[in-house]
């Protein structure tokens, strides 16, 4: 490969992961908004476990949207 392109398949790569970094953090937001209206102390409890799935299941759909991209 010509430098050139892996330079530009590097920087697609850092931009693929900041894009998914952005996006579980608004979705991270925007399920503590809905969930401050709640105010239980079940749901407080557990939005940590909930910011992993949440977490776990973005990730999971990129990486289908990826690779749904490459075929």
């Amino acid at each position: 490969m010509q430098p050139e392109i892996e330079i530009l398949l590097i920087i697609k790569m850092i931009l693929e992961i900041l894009v998914q970094y952005l996006l579980v953090t608004f979705l991270c937001q925007l399920k503590r908004r809905t969930y401050s209206s709640w105010s239980s102390p079940l749901v407080r409890s557990s939005r940590h476990g909930n910011d992993q799935l949440w977490f776990l299941l973005v990730s999971f759909l990129l990486e289908l949207l990826g690779n749904s991209e490459n075929s």
